[in-house]
């Protein structure tokens, strides 16, 4: 295989280190390191390509998110060089493309990657870095995929609109995994100091209590929020927080708690609500439910958050269940679960 030309190496670290108006932030560590997993990478595709991978309807939710994802760097990454964004378009049409496919190399398992995913995420992958790296294009577009005719008048690809509920769910599911990795360690940890004289107690498993939606007050907060969320420039009235705080005597005659300890629940809330809708420049994060089914995304993918945590059990039900509930109700609050955030019981060994 030939080697990356002088070229390929000056327009991508120049991409790195910026394109704006501000002084270029060249690192020579960093560009380094890109260079080298272009290098990485173009063996990694020689050798995919040539291996035994699924042929079989790319339906998993693994393969549903990876081409999703696919499809949004193509749009993304075509937005960027339209506004002569490079580094933006370098950073959605690679560097985020290779993190979706470790994910979804991660996600399949011992099933392994679909060929016809694999095949298009080498092809879009070429393409979208073709105005920065035409020469090394070039060499994966003849040379591995055998394709006829020069890479630069192949057009940009096409792509379906991306799935924005289904990205919702894979990145829920990805942080799920962050969550749960760090409570383990928080656990196992605390079990230890415990346990001195003797060998501290593993997490074996671990049950998630979800919510399908906001119950009482904050379903009642939610509501409030929503009716003063201002769509037209992503902001809420000027009156909200005291609207908010008008409603706490009222709530905690509701919940039977005292005002005061009430307020501390709701305010914080409010706050973190408010900042949520502003972010996400819409209301959406004000519904009562998650735009995806919860507990389904989490017992789909019940294999890759055992093979990822290394637990042998893994089990999700509702918080309403009421004789899961009763069985771990003196270990787990799971009454605390609201949607996106489950109630979590840890099995030990």
């Amino acid at each position: 295989m030939p080697g990356i030309s002088g070229l390929t190496n000056s327009s991508l670290t120049r991409e790195i280190a910026g394109d704006s108006m501000d002084d270029a932030n060249m690192v020579e560590a960093t560009a380094n390191a890109a260079i080298l997993r272009l290098t990485k990478e173009l063996t990694w595709a020689e050798e995919v390509l040539s291996a035994p991978l699924r042929q079989d309807d790319a339906t998993t939710f693994a393969d549903r998110v990876f081409d999703n994802e696919l499809n949004y760097a193509v749009r993304s990454t075509y937005e960027a060089y339209e506004n002569l964004m490079f580094r933006e378009a370098l950073k959605t049409g690679w560097f985020e493309l290779l993190l979706a496919r470790d994910t979804y190399r991660l996600a399949c398992g011992a099933e392994g990657m679909h060929r016809d995913l694999i095949q298009r995420f080498i092809e879009v992958s070429a393409i979208l870095l073709a105005p920065i790296t035409p020469h090394t294009s070039e060499h994966v577009w003849q040379k591995l995929l055998k394709k006829e005719g020069t890479i630069l008048k192949v057009g940009w690809p096409d792509a379906a609109k991306p799935d924005l509920i289904l990205q919702k769910a894979a990145r829920y599911l990805e942080d799920q995994i962050v969550s749960l990795r760090k409570l383990i360690m928080k656990y196992e940890a605390s079990s230890k100091k415990k346990n001195k004289s003797g060998p501290a107690p593993k997490v074996a498993g671990v049950t998630l209590f979800v919510a399908a939606e906001f119950q009482g007050w904050k379903a009642h907060i939610l509501r409030l929020l929503a009716g003063k969320f201002v769509e037209s420039d992503a902001s809420f009235a000027d009156n909200t927080d005291q609207v908010a705080l008008g409603e706490v005597a009222r709530l905690a005659e509701g919940e039977g708690l005292p005002a005061k300890k009430m307020q501390q629940q709701v305010m914080p809330f409010v706050k973190f609500k408010k900042e949520e809708a502003v972010k996400a420049k819409s209301s959406v994060v004000l519904d009562l439910r998650l735009p995806f089914d919860e507990r389904a995304t989490l017992v789909d993918n019940a294999e890759y958050v055992k093979r990822s945590l290394n637990l042998e059990t893994f089990n999700v039900f509702l918080s309403t269940d009421e004789e899961q509930r009763k069985a771990v109700e003196k270990e787990c609050n799971v009454q605390g679960a609201s949607p996106g955030v489950p109630a979590v019981h840890f099995q030990t060994k």
